[in-house]
């Protein structure tokens, strides 16, 4: 049998340096192409050393002074490219590309932790207001009462607190009460 130029067998590399085959009629998963997102390109299994310039979890955490878990999240919800690290028989761990790491820090807000001058509180303000609080955020959203917003760093992570303009709820509280009294008004009148 002679076998023609387009006939033979070619091999392909997969993960690991492994041959495979191209076979007609056979498929090979992806999965054996490309290693999962943060393991070794080559391997496909978890980096023995962590990479250079490369950032824990845990410093992140310590950092930003949150839990890992919400470093963690943070993290992953800006797509900062990870590397899985397993050191012999020492259980999986994620670090983080330090650079984009660095630039997520410079861009995130450092704002004081405290009330800005000439606002109130959620409590404060529906203390305030004869209404509920759907009613306030409906009036939040038109434009009536000026919000302003704060991120407060918690253990949890970045927590944003709404503050309340004080002379924008006195304003709605007066149309409130006055849309109140006609109310009461008409009612008396019908009733």
């Amino acid at each position: 049998m002679i076998l023609q130029s387009n006939s033979l067998m070619r091999t392909r590399r997969g993960l690991g340096g492994v041959k495979l085959f191209n076979i007609p009629g056979v498929i090979y998963p992806e999965s054996m192409f490309a290693a999962p997102p943060g393991m070794h390109p080559r391997t496909g299994l978890p980096y023995s050393r962590p990479p250079a310039n490369t950032v824990s979890t845990y410093a992140v955490a310590k950092r930003l002074g949150i839990l890992p878990s919400s470093a963690r999240a943070l993290l992953r919800r800006h797509k900062v490219r990870f590397y899985i690290v397993q050191a012999g028989t020492a259980p999986w761990t994620k670090y983080w590309s330090r650079r984009q790491v660095q630039r997520l820090l410079e861009k995130m807000p450092r704002q004081p932790a405290r009330q800005p001058r000439g606002t109130l509180t959620l409590h404060q303000t529906m203390e305030m207001l004869p209404c509920s609080r759907s009613t306030l955020q409906r009036h939040t959203a038109n434009g009536r009462v000026r919000v302003v917003v704060r991120r407060h760093a918690t253990p949890r992570g970045l927590r944003a607190v709404y503050y309340y303009n004080a002379a924008d709820v006195k304003k709605l509280r007066t149309y409130l009460l006055f849309c109140a009294q006609q109310r009461e008004a008409r009612a008396s009148k019908f009733g």
